[in-house]
């Protein structure tokens, strides 16, 4: 199916209502430095996609991209769950909502739109875990990329001119700052709820920028640990010279 295409910065991006709806939730949810931050991940996943000619739901991809970072506001934020976990749930609550109140579809009656859902949660809840997301479907591996051409300035190496492109999307939608308030809402996760970051980027921000941090293991990986210690350590000893076996 042919999508209705809008020019942004230069970059052909999908013109349906569900798009329109993701970009207008995503403004109203988003202090302007993160909209802009989310709008520039999409922009530059597009353009990755276009000059790679992947074979991609570009509709699904945008709205994982631009809703990417929904668990960076507080009205997302729980006290326990990665904040990765906390946008991807806040999007897929918003497509269940879209599907129900815009299409009259609930997202149970349609395979489609439960596909999609899922499609959108793995992209938000991988976007910050390069060695999984970037080993994923397509719709997956082009959020992490976009994003990581943001925040990273790198990735768009291969596409034809690719300094004019970041130039574009970075006049219409500024920095703001971006590094400086990523570091503040990353080291305020780690302050609120260290929990949470002990198995992932955000500790290795704790450690660097937040005085006192440790990072120490979850319950689940000392499980983990702990499941994998020998219960008989003799059992794993070299056999002497001369042992035999009954």
């Amino acid at each position: 199916m042919t999508l209705p295409i809008a020019i942004i910065a230069g970059i052909p991006t999908p013109d349906t209502p569900l798009v329109k709806a993701a970009l207008a939730h995503a403004q109203a949810e988003s202090p302007p430095w993160l909209f802009n931050h989310v709008v520039r991940s999409w922009l530059f996943a597009l353009k990755l996609v276009q000059a790679e000619n992947a074979l991609i739901d570009e509709e699904t991809l945008s709205v994982a991209a631009l809703l990417h970072d929904l668990g960076l506001a507080d009205k997302y934020m729980t006290p326990d769950r990665r904040f990765e976990v906390d946008g991807a749930a806040a999007a897929v609550s918003f497509l269940k909502k879209y599907h129900q109140e815009v299409e009259g579809t609930p997202s149970t009656d349609s395979c489609q739109h439960r596909l999609r859902e899922l499609i959108v949660w793995d992209s938000i809840a991988l976007h910050a875990t390069p060695s999984l997301a970037s080993h994923s479907i397509p719709e997956v591996v082009y959020c992490f990329r976009g994003v990581a051409v943001d925040v990273l300035r790198q990735g768009l190496e291969h596409v034809p001119d690719a300094s004019a492109v970041m130039q574009a999307v970075t006049e219409a939608f500024h920095d703001l700052s971006i590094r400086d308030k990523i570091r503040e809402c990353f080291c305020s996760i780690v302050r609120h709820k260290p929990e949470t970051t002990y198995d992932n980027i955000l500790g290795f921000v704790g450690e660097e920028f937040v005085e006192g941090y440790k990072r120490t293991e979850t319950v689940e990986i000392a499980g983990f640990i702990n499941a994998l210690r020998p219960r008989d350590s003799t059992a794993f000893a070299p056999r002497k010279s001369g042992d035999s076996t009954r």
